[in-house]
């Protein structure tokens, strides 16, 4: 028995993506601030671009990921390295932009191309294009740092789009490019701040709507999704953290550790960057494929 692969760049693990990457922000201020302000709205920031701070009324931004596959969950958990000679490498170009509207609501769009690279068995193939388009609102209840004994509180809402090309379009699987129909999902990120140091955490709950292939209808259960994330913003606005995400629906599961930083340049500039993996133990998957990937974004904000 074969671990399970999958057919194209893997649309859980890419919407999940997704949804953290517009639910979570940049880091780093614009200008010098207090400590609690400069250590405000970086929590899940760490992990991808496209929250607004306080101070800030628009933004857009790139970014650029790149992502090795290096193995596989079966079934019962277990996990098992790819075999030797076969590889996939999967990249994604995000153009992403968000807007302030009033203080406590913020409105973000990613637009994502894909692609996947592949070599199996001495056949190689690569593919991509645009990938499903993604937003997001946020309304912020509460602000990390307004009052040192309330934390930071949010309700966020986001739509994915199927904008990109499904599987069974495709042709060439390394082709595929989106999930085939909408999902929707609703989450809620909690943050406190002390000091310079900061700890937060993000849930959602998503749900792929069915789609039909070939007259067969596909349904599919809920998706849960967590991110904790902490770190440390230094006087210079230099930001440094780690975070732990984790994704489960029905009999998917996946566990992804990394580490961040975050770089003002200027007022109006700033550039961040993570390191993350999928956690490679049994019993902390199951039918994933698993990876380690380098992600870059660099973003001009407006005050």
């Amino acid at each position: 028995m074969t671990p399970p692969r999958r057919p194209s760049r893997s649309p859980d693990a890419r919407s999940a993506a997704l949804l953290v990457a517009f639910a979570c922000g940049a880091i780093a201020a614009a200008a010098p601030r207090a400590a609690h302000a400069q250590a405000c709205c970086v929590g899940t920031g760490l992990v991808t671009p496209a929250r607004l701070r306080m101070f800030e009324d628009y933004a857009v931004g790139v970014q650029t990921s790149v992502r090795n596959v290096m193995g596989s969950f079966f079934p019962n958990g277990s996990y098992v390295a790819s075999p030797a000679g076969d590889s996939e490498v999967d990249l994604e170009q995000d153009l992403l932009a968000a807007t302030r509207i009033g203080r406590h609501f913020q409105a973000a769009l990613k637009l994502p191309f894909v692609e996947t690279g592949r070599h199996e068995t001495g056949v190689s193939a690569f593919g991509g294009g645009l990938g499903d388009v993604a937003a997001n609102l946020r309304y912020d209840i509460t602000f990390a740092g307004d009052d040192p004994r309330l934390p930071g509180i949010a309700v966020l809402a986001g739509l994915s789009a199927p904008t990109g090309r499904t599987v069974e379009d495709s042709g060439d699987p390394t082709s595929a490019t989106g999930l085939g129909s909408a999902e929707p999902n609703l989450g809620f990120a909690v943050e406190q701040v002390r000091g310079r140091a900061f700890l937060s955490l993000t849930g959602f709950v998503s749900k792929q709507l069915s789609r039909t292939v070939d007259g067969v209808q596909e349904s599919f259960g809920l998706r849960l999704t967590g991110v904790l994330a902490g770190g440390y913003a230094f006087a210079n606005e230099v930001t440094l953290g780690g975070f732990v995400t984790g994704m489960h629906r029905n009999d998917e599961a996946l566990v992804t550790g990394g580490a961040a930083i975050a770089l003002p340049f200027g007022d109006y500039w700033r550039v961040q960057g993570t390191l993350s993996g999928d956690l490679p133990f049994s019993g902390w998957g199951r039918n994933r494929p698993t990876g380690a990937g380098i992600t870059a974004s660099l973003l001009r904000v407006w005050l």
